[in-house]
C-alpha cells in the first residue's frame, strides 16, 4: 500500500490552530502587544500594495520594539533583544521585510530618508488612539501603560486588518472579535500561502478566495479547497468551514464543518483518499484554551486516488470519536478525554488475510494540572516546526512537557475487545480482550509511574500451540517509584541543547538515576493457562540501582495436575514443551496443598538475594525426597 510520507507535527499543529488555541508566553501586556503585531504582520503579508504593506510593517515592528522599550522585564523582551526567534517571528527579520517593502515604495523611501519617523510613529502602540473609534481590529486590544516615563510619539494607525485575519486568528487573539451591528461580508484576495513565513515553513493552499461572514458574535469562515503541504506531502482537505460564536467575553463555542474526503498527498500528487459517511467536529474555547472539544468520524473507508480499492488492501472503520472535557479549579485544569474506534476491518492481500476489531479505546484522566503550563506546552507545540535553533526548540519542549506533567496527576488506558485475525478464511489467532492501565503522579521533582496489564483468553489455530494448551489470560500489576524527574529533565535537557556529549550523558543520567534511587515493584499477577489458574499478590520491590529485590509475595495455583498432563501430552509431540513440564514438577514439589489440586506458595526475597519459598531456599527443595 503507498502511504504518504507521515505529517510533521507542524501540520498537524496548524491544522489543531484553526479551531483551537495557543497562549503567547511573556507577561500580560508583552503578550497583548504580541498579538496585535502578528496581526500587522498578516495584513502586510496578504496585501500586494506597497504603500499599504509598508505602514503594515511599519507598525508590526513599531510594536516589537514597544515590547523591549516598554516591558524590558517580561520574557518576549528578553527573546527579542537576544536576537532569537518567537517561533518565525524575528525583529531582524522584519526590519529586514519593512527594508525591502520601502526599498519597493518610492514615497515610503521619500518618508524614510534621514529618519525612521514612519517606524518611530509606530513603535508605541501602547498608546495607540482610542480602541472604540479605530477601525484596526488589532487595535481594539486594551491598551497598555508604558513603564518608562519618557513621552512616547502617536503612533500613526496603519490601514484596517483584513476582517477574515482577525477570523483566521481568533482562537489565538478572541479579543480581536468585536461584536457587529449589521451583517458584514468580506473576501480575502490572492492564495493563502502568502502566510507561508509565519507558519513555520507550511504552505496553505486554497482554490478561491477565503470567504467570512460576521453577524453579531458569530462569525463563520469558509477556506475553499484547503490543501495544507509540507515539502511536497500533505492532505487535501475540500472546502473547511469554521463558526465561532462568542459565549462570554471569554468563552467561544466552534464548530467546524469537514468535507467527507480527504486526500493525501505525496509530492504533490494525491495517493489515498480516506472517505468517511458523516464528519463533526465542534468544541468550546475558555480563555484561550480548549476545554471541550468532540470530533466524530463515521463509516471511514480507505480508497486509490480514484476511488478504487488499495491493491495492497485497505480498512473500513464504523465510527471514531474523540471527546474532551476540562474545567478550571483555582488555576488548574481537570477533566476526563476519551477516544473509541469500533468495527475496525483490515484486508491484508498479498497474505490473504483479513484483520478485525469489535473496539479500540483510549481513556483518562488529567488532575491538577496547570493552567499556565498548559498554555506554555501548547505553545511550544505551536511553535515546534518555526525555523528557530533546533537545539533550543528541543530543550522547550522537553522543559514545558515535564511543567505540564509537575503537580499533576494523569491516567489512562487502553482498552482492545475481540481481536481476530483470519488467514485463508480460517481462524487462525484471537483475543477476547486487552487492557493497559497506567497512572503518573508526580510530586517534588519525582514520580510514580503504574502499569497494569490485562491480556484476555488469547486462542490460536496454529501446530505450535499444543491441544489443550489455550487459551492463555494474564494480568500483571506493576509500579515504578520514585523516578527523579527533577535531575533527569535537568540532563535531558542539558543533552538536547548539546552542552553534553554522548558519554557525559549517559554519565549524568545514570548519577541522577542513582540519586533518586527508583524502585520497581511487583504487585502480584494472574495466569491462566492448559486447565491451571495462578494468582499472586503482595509487594517485591526491587531497586533499581542494585538490581536487588526484597519483600514477599503470597501465590496460589489451581490446576497444577491437570496442567502438567496437558504439557506431558504436549511433550510426546514436541520436545520444546519438556522443560516447561520440569517446571510445572518443581513447582508441585514447591508448594503447600491447601486443597484438591490447590498449592500456596509463599515467596519472600531478602537483601543479599536469599530467596524462600515456604520457608525451604531451592536447594533444599531440590533435595528433598
Amino acid at each position: 500500500m503507498s502511504r504518504p510520507k507521515a505529517l510533521t507535527v507542524s501540520a498537524l499543529i496548524v491544522v489543531f490552530s484553526l479551531v483551537t488555541t495557543a497562549a503567547v508566553g511573556g507577561q500580560k501586556e508583552a503578550k497583548t502587544l504580541l498579538k496585535t503585531a502578528i496581526g500587522a504582520a498578516n495584513a502586510a503579508a496578504m496585501t500586494t500594495d506597497a504603500a499599504e504593506k509598508t505602514r503594515h510593517l511599519e507598525y508590526a515592528v513599531g510594536t516589537l520594539e514597544a515590547i523591549v522599550r516598554n516591558h524590558p522585564n517580561s520574557r518576549l523582551a528578553g527573546i527579542l533583544k537576544s536576537g532569537k526567534s518567537i517561533g518565525s517571528i524575528s525583529l531582524q527579520n522584519w526590519r529586514e521585510q519593512l527594508a525591502t517593502a520601502r526599498n519597493a515604495n518610492p514615497s515610503a523611501k521619500a518618508a524614510g530618508s534621514g529618519s525612521q519617523s514612519a517606524t518611530s510613529a509606530a513603535s508605541d502602540p501602547a498608546a495607540a488612539s482610542d480602541p472604540a473609534t479605530s477601525s484596526d481590529p488589532a487595535a481594539t486590544a486594551p491598551a497598555v501603560a508604558p513603564q518608562n516615563t519618557s513621552p512616547s510619539p502617536q503612533p500613526t494607525p496603519p490601514p484596517p486588518v483584513p476582517t477574515p485575519t482577525s477570523v483566521a486568528k481568533l482562537p489565538l487573539a478572541p479579543d480581536y472579535l468585536e461584536p457587529a451591528d449589521a451583517e458584514v461580508r468580506a473576501t480575502l484576495v490572492g492564495p493563502f500561502d502568502r502566510f507561508n513565513q509565519l507558519n513555520g515553513g507550511q504552505v496553505f493552499r486554497v482554490a478561491a478566495p477565503i470567504r467570512t461572514v460576521v453577524t453579531g458574535d458569530r462569525v463563520t469562515v469558509e477556506f475553499p479547497g484547503l490543501q495544507i503541504i509540507n515539502d511536497g506531502d500533505g492532505i487535501d482537505f475540500g472546502t473547511v468551514q469554521i463558526h465561532v460564536t462568542r459565549n462570554t467575553a471569554k468563552t467561544y463555542a466552534y464548530k467546524v464543518d469537514f468535507p467527507t474526503t480527504l486526500t493525501f498527498l505525496e509530492r504533490n500528487r494525491p495517493t489515498m483518499k480516506l472517505q468517511a459517511q458523516a464528519v463533526a467536529a465542534s468544541g468550546v474555547i475558555d480563555d484561550g484554551i480548549v476545554t471541550k472539544s468532540a470530533i466524530l468520524f463515521e463509516g471511514l473507508t480507505v480508497a486509490d486516488p480514484k476511488g478504487r480499492p488499495m491493491p495492497m488492501g485497505g480498512f473500513s472503520l464504523d465510527s471514531l470519536a474523540f471527546n474532551q472535557s476540562l474545567t478550571r479549579q483555582g488555576g488548574v485544569l481537570n477533566g476526563p478525554y476519551s477516544m473509541v474506534a469500533r468495527g475496525l476491518q483490515i484486508q491484508v492481500v498479498p497474505a490473504n488475510a483479513e484483520i478485525s476489531l469489535d473496539t479500540l479505546s483510549f481513556d483518562g484522566s488529567l488532575k491538577g494540572s496547570s493552567v499556565a503550563a498548559f498554555q506554555r506546552f501548547i505553545t511550544t507545540l505551536s511553535a515546534a516546526s518555526e525555523p528557530a535553533d533546533e537545539k533550543q526548540r528541543a530543550s522547550d519542549v522537553i522543559e514545558n512537557t515535564l511543567a505540564l506533567l509537575r503537580d499533576a496527576q494523569i491516567d489512562g488506558g487502553v482498552t482492545l475487545k475481540k481481536l481476530e485475525v483470519h488467514q485463508d478464511r480460517v481462524p487462525a489467532f484471537g483475543l477476547s480482550h486487552a487492557n493497559f492501565r497506567s497512572t503518573f503522579e508526580d510530586r517534588e521533582g519525582t514520580a510514580t509511574f503504574g502499569l497494569r496489564v490485562d491480556l484476555g483468553k488469547l486462542s490460536a489455530n496454529h501446530p505450535a500451540f499444543a491441544p489443550g494448551l489455550l487459551p492463555i489470560d494474564l494480568d500483571v500489576d506493576l509500579s515504578l517509584s520514585g523516578l527523579p524527574v527533577g535531575p533527569m529533565s535537568k540532563v535531558t535537557i542539558a543533552k538536547a541543547r548539546g552542552e553534553l556529549d554522548e558519554d557525559q550523558s549517559d554519565e549524568a543520567m545514570m548519577s541522577a538515576w542513582k540519586t533518586g534511587a527508583p524502585i520497581f515493584h511487583l504487585k502480584g499477577f494472574g495466569l491462566s493457562m492448559a486447565g491451571a489458574s495462578a494468582t499472586a499478590k503482595g509487594d517485591m520491590p526491587i531497586d533499581l540501582e542494585t538490581g536487588e529485590a526484597t519483600g514477599g509475595i503470597v501465590a496460589e495455583i489451581a490446576g497444577l495436575d491437570k496442567a502438567m498432563a496437558v504439557f506431558q501430552k504436549a511433550s510426546e509431540v514436541s520436545h520444546g514443551y519438556a522443560q516447561g513440564l520440569v517446571a510445572l514438577t518443581l513447582l508441585q514439589a514447591a508448594g503447600q496443598s491447601v486443597g484438591a489440586d490447590q498449592m500456596r506458595y509463599l515467596v519472600r526475597l531478602a537483601k543479599g538475594g536469599s530467596v524462600t519459598i515456604n520457608g525451604r531456599t531451592p536447594e533444599q527443595i531440590l533435595s528433598a525426597e
